[in-house]
């Protein structure tokens, strides 16, 4: 189940980072061009579900929070 999905701030809004339940993760995606979505990276088995998400305003960082309390900060390079 979705609970949270941002578009990355770029000028493009390039990337797509989707979070949920039921399997407790968080994936991010390219938006090419043509529409089309490719994954390119993730956090799984995290151990509660996500239920927020964001990208700084660089688009070279993102936030994770989860219903365990923790708030992960990843560098997407």
């Amino acid at each position: 189940m979705l609970f949270a999905a941002q578009f990355s701030k770029d000028p493009a809004s390039s990337m797509i980072l989707a979070g949920g339940s039921q399997e407790n993760e968080a994936k991010f995606f390219y938006r090419k061009p043509s529409g089309q979505m490719q994954p390119f990276g993730g956090l799984v088995n995290l151990p509660a579900p996500v239920f927020t998400a964001d990208f700084t305003p660089s688009a070279h960082r993102a936030a994770i929070g989860a219903a365990d309390g923790t708030i992960r900060v990843l560098d997407i390079k």
